[in-house]
């Protein structure tokens, strides 16, 4: 059981740059966003990544460069890394360590009830923002590809249209 990391507080002015660089959250490395507990709700969210897959998810050649990776916030989904993580446990740890804090489980204990939730086999709560990305960035090329599609004549261009209009139903 983790009870406290012991890096917030009330004062939101307080935490920054305080604790291990790979369960920092966004917020700590910058010190004109108020850290709350959602901060410490981040770290959980790194912990139970690690137990998912076995690996921390970020990591980088240098302190500075971790630091803008964790900004970002775009880690490779745990099913990437094993695909045997349950997506609804993915869901619990990607929600948990979403880059802005007003898309995380605002507290431990809301974070706790999802995973009895899991444990429950009843359906989890988390949503998370990652999703969107991480969708994204495999959508893009496609919709890139289209236009050589048209070009080439591999597809019409009312299929075209289509395709466009379908993934951007996905975004």
């Amino acid at each position: 059981r983790i009870l406290d990391f012991g890096l917030t507080s009330r004062a939101a002015d307080r935490g920054h740059g305080l604790g291990t660089l790979f369960y920092m959250a966004p917020e700590q490395l910058d010190p004109a966003q108020p850290i709350d507990a959602r901060t410490d709700v981040y770290a959980l969210g790194v912990v139970l990544f690690e137990l998912l897959c076995g690996e921390r998810p970020f990591v980088a050649d240098t302190d500075a460069k971790l630091r803008e990776t964790i900004r970002l916030g775009e880690p490779r989904l745990p099913r990437e890394i094993d695909p045997s993580v349950p997506e609804s446990l993915q869901s619990i740890a990607l929600t948990a360590m979403a880059v802005d804090p007003a898309d995380r489980y605002a507290t431990a204990h809301d974070l706790a009830a999802d995973l009895n939730r899991y444990l429950e086999d009843r359906p989890v709560l988390a949503r998370p923002a990652a999703y969107r990305s991480a969708l994204a960035r495999r959508v893009e090329p496609h919709i890139e590809d289209i236009d050589e599609w048209e070009r080439l004549r591999l597809v019409y261009p009312h299929e075209g249209q289509r395709l466009r209009e379908a993934y951007s139903r996905l975004d």
